[in-house]
């Protein structure tokens, strides 16, 4: 069974103490510090001696990395590497890289080609042109794949997942913004787009020959927005998967969540998190979908190329928010079951039983916040390794056996009452407020100033026991340093926060 391993990456943040959690198997092999904030990692290879390179982009380069150094970078690049591949066209040039970048509202492409990874050419895309300009708002591109079955290529096609707002006013001259997108091919020998279809934002994507009859499918998880005033407040969110095949004719398409209200959804941030992993199985391939709704953060997995939807687990208990979680197989020996393993953006891991679909462990792993990863045998021994990116850092990990309870994992209860985090802190009008209740009972959460008055009320009611949060707005108020104080049946606790002007 060919099983693909693949991570991405997210971008909400949640803290507990790690003593909570058990310890995740993974031993350091060597780890790089990098000159620049890390924005992707790509993909990787092996030569014909066994010796694995990585592909990494960071702020302003593309980086090649292997056995704990960094043994290629690129030239200075116009702005943050958005997404990478490498790949071999077949046309007698060897394996190249290509690397998308994002300054202003441009998107650019550059090509690196094998042999000595000097550049060849950087190609300028004007991904959309947006109805009301907006400088700070970049347009770019999310992904970069190929269709195998279309090689040898001479024409070098690429198929860009893109995302970008639309800013402008509808025919009653209320204000919008929309978030929209879509799939383009673009020709690098004949520098110029050659098809294209709008859907909306591409956040994930992957191309899989699903039913093994040689033609590959690409599957993209899509998100879309609508904002407008007319008066009030009118907001629209959604995301699902298409299907499409090498024409972008859809082949399939479902919807995962949808929301339509006047008022903001309570977890309104970092709404770009539906991400895909494909288990491609000869007689049941599946596809596995970790996304976030205004509830929680779920994995859900669906038949492909049909996409019907099956079991769904809650990751976070709906309070704890997971944005864009990671997902890999991970063979715990030759006959024993696999294992889905979800990764939040500062390490936290959820291990999935994938013959049952249940939640069996979670494991508390890293701090650093967390870019992307990947699995595989990258150093040729009888241990899997996994590739770990963060912001400034990048580790290779022997991973050693995971064990895991035999039933599903109970609901995590904390041990405390406590506020475990506030973030950002210090912070300028909103601070996210995450605490831990023990025991059920009514409770007060407050926000107090250095007089001892309390200015703020944030919540107030009967709640089970567990984690939640909770984020505080705090426009209106003065800068300086306040008390968040949690009061209830039994226990209390308190955080400082501060409030920058």
């Amino acid at each position: 069974m060919l099983r693909t391993k693949l991570i991405w990456v997210c971008a909400a943040i949640f803290g507990l103490t790690s003593a909570l959690y058990a310890d995740f198997p993974a031993e350091e092999v060597w780890r790089v510090e990098l000159d620049a904030t890390a924005t992707v990692l790509g993909s990787y290879w092996q030569d014909e001696d066994g010796q694995t390179f990585f592909l990494v982009g960071t702020a302003n380069h593309v980086l090649i990395i292997s056995e704990g150094e960094v043994v290629w970078e690129s030239p200075e690049l116009d702005g943050w590497v958005s997404a990478l591949n490498r790949i071999d066209f077949g046309v007698g040039e060897g394996s190249e890289i290509v690397a998308a970048t994002v300054e202003d509202s441009t998107g650019t492409l550059h090509r690196f080609f094998d042999d000595d990874y000097e550049e060849h050419n950087s190609f300028l895309i004007y991904v959309f042109e947006a109805v009301v300009h907006r400088a700070d708002d970049p347009r770019h591109i999310t992904s970069i794949d190929f269709f195998p079955e279309m090689l040898p290529d001479s024409a070098c096609r690429v198929y860009l997942g893109n995302k970008h707002h639309l800013y402008g006013y509808d025919f009653m001259l209320n204000p919008y913004r929309r978030l929209t997108g879509g799939i383009r091919v673009f020709s690098l020998s004949k520098e110029d787009f050659v098809a294209e279809i709008s859907t909306t934002a591409v956040i994930d994507s992957k191309v899989i020959d699903t039913d093994g009859n040689g033609q590959s499918e690409l599957i993209i998880g899509r998100f879309s927005s609508y904002f407008s005033h007319i008066g009030v407040d009118y907001y629209e969110l959604s995301y699902g998967i298409t299907v499409f095949n090498s024409e972008l004719e859809i082949q399939n398409s479902v919807r995962i969540f949808s929301y339509f209200n006047w008022s903001p959804p309570e977890n309104n941030t970092g709404f770009f998190c539906l991400q895909l992993i494909v288990e491609e199985d000869d007689d049941n391939p599946a596809l596995y979908v970790t996304y976030r709704d205004t509830g929680g953060s779920y994995v859900e997995r669906l038949t492909i190329p049909n996409l019907e939807r099956g079991e769904q687990i809650e990751l976070s208990n709906g309070q704890r928010q997971i944005n864009e979680t990671p997902v890999y197989f991970y063979p715990n020996g030759e006959n024993a079951h696999h294992y889905l393993l979800c990764i939040n953006d500062i390490g936290f891991i959820y291990v999935i039983d994938v013959e049952d679909f249940r939640l069996v462990e979670t494991f508390r792993f890293m701090e650093e916040f967390h870019f992307g990863s990947s699995v595989g045998n990258y150093d040729n021994d009888e241990e899997l390794e996994l590739a770990y990116l963060t912001s400034d850092d990048f580790y290779l990990f022997d991973i050693g056996p995971l064990s895991v309870p035999s039933g599903s994992l109970l609901p995590y209860v904390p041990e405390r009452y406590a506020i475990t985090a506030a973030y950002p802190n210090p912070f300028n009008a909103f601070t996210r407020i995450e605490y831990a209740l023990p025991r059920p009972g009514r409770f007060a959460i407050g926000v107090y100033d250095l007089t001892g008055r309390e200015v703020n009320r944030l919540s107030d009611g009967f709640m089970a026991a567990g984690s939640y949060h909770i984020v505080w707005n705090a426009s209106e108020m003065p800068g300086g340093v306040y008390l968040v104080r949690l009061k209830g049946s039994g226990g209390d606790a308190a955080r400082a926060v501060h409030l920058v002007k």
